[in-house]
């Protein structure tokens, strides 16, 4: 990560931080197929996607 991103990320309040993170999973979510996981990690990214849209509504 370059300093510019990170300096961006530091200056972000903690809810925004917390939805970058949630787009970040999301992001994470819609590409799984594109690499090959262990079961044990499917099923940790499903649970945080689970939980991340719960929160968020």
């Amino acid at each position: 990560m370059n300093d510019k991103l990170r300096t961006q990320i530091n200056n972000l309040s903690v809810s925004e931080k917390i939805i970058l993170v949630e787009e970040i999973w999301d992001s994470i979510a819609i590409q799984e197929k594109s690499f090959d996981l262990t079961d044990l990690q499917k099923k940790l990214l499903k649970k945080e996607v689970v939980h991340s849209k719960f929160i968020r509504h």
